[in-house]
């Protein structure tokens, strides 16, 4: 079993630095999330996270396989995640660090519920605890986790989740590119949007932004539109074919990319109302020529929570990645 400790203190969200004003068992900190190194912030920066984190542990003599999550008792954290002024509501309210022998997969926790106590978000990191997609398999390729609560307006005991696993995977780190040397990037994005104690999931709108200026969008899928069955992705385009389905039995989609503007979004939609969840997997493949890859995630859920519709999003999520 994972002896649950707590760091007090707070990780800079300008630099690397921070300190941890103590720590301690779940004996002498009752609000611990059991199973992690519980990190107690108020603000974070994504850049900075695990070597903040890693840094601490080794301070305290933390040796080991340990599992980090940082979190503010319930209450939000500021931090870089967003695109500023594009959160729709939404606040950073956990960050769980799973370690694989050394090598750690980010998952962040937000919400819509400004008053979320720290029961509620135990319950809410352990309900999504379950990885969606198995662990990157090679050193250059890259996964990280996003989860959304939201809440109904007038009942709070009426939720669904959305989760997004994002895995990077580095096809080439010198490719010819406009006569530069440039970086491939494959993007596959799986969603999952649930519909808990809801009434009815009904839309689920999904955008893959990759308009940097050092970045260019070369293709993307599922194209076109379609109503059931298996969508088919194909990311083609200066490295091998990379090709893959998924499964739509049940709803449909409808392409909305734009090549020029370096974007790719789908719009998955039910009809009928027969559907308890969504699972897609559309994906990108872009160039990079210069700094860390920059992926802006962003999704809008029109949800029956009760009888009539809410549209909810997820904010604008910048998603960096080590590069060039």
């Amino acid at each position: 079993m994972i002896c649950t400790i707590i760091i007090w203190g707070m990780i800079s969200a300008m630099s690397a630095g921070g300190y941890a004003a103590g720590f301690g068992s779940e004996m002498d900190h009752p609000n611990a999330i059991s199973g992690y190194v519980n990190v107690v912030v108020d603000h974070i920066s994504q850049k900075d996270i695990l070597s903040t984190v890693q840094k601490q542990a080794n301070e305290y003599n933390m040796i080991g396989n340990n599992d980090y999550i940082i979190h503010n008792n319930g209450k939000p954290i500021e931090s870089d995640y967003f695109v500023e002024g594009k959160d729709e509501g939404n606040v950073l309210v956990a960050v769980t660090l799973d370690n694989d022998n050394g090598k750690f997969m980010e998952h962040a926790y937000f919400t819509d519920d400004l008053d979320m106590q720290l029961d509620e978000l135990a319950e809410f990191v352990e309900s999504e605890n379950v990885s969606n997609r198995s662990e990157a398999k090679v050193s250059d390729d890259v996964t990280k986790k996003y989860s959304w609560k939201f809440t109904s307006k007038s009942d709070k005991s009426r939720y669904s989740n959305l989760t997004t696993t994002l895995e990077f995977h580095r096809r080439s780190d010198d490719t010819d590119f406009n006569g530069k040397s440039a970086s491939v990037w494959d993007i596959e994005s799986f969603s999952q949007l649930e519909q808990k104690t809801a009434h009815r999931i009904n839309d689920l709108y999904t955008r893959l932004d990759v308009d940097k200026s050092a970045q260019e969008l070369i293709s993307y899928g599922p194209t076109g539109s379609q109503s059931g069955g298996s969508a088919s992705v194909s990311l083609s385009g200066f490295v091998p074919t990379i090709s893959y389905d998924f499964d739509m039995d049940g709803f449909r989609m409808k392409d909305l990319s734009s090549m020029s503007s370096n974007y790719g979004r789908w719009h998955f939609y039910d009809g009928f109302g027969n559907v308890d969840s969504f699972s897609v997997t559309p994906g990108v493949r872009a160039t990079n020529t210069s700094g860390d890859f920059v992926l802006e995630l962003s999704h809008i859920a029109e949800i029956s929570f009760i009888l009539t519709s809410e549209e909810r999003g997820t904010g604008v999520i910048q998603v960096y990645v080590s590069d060039r």
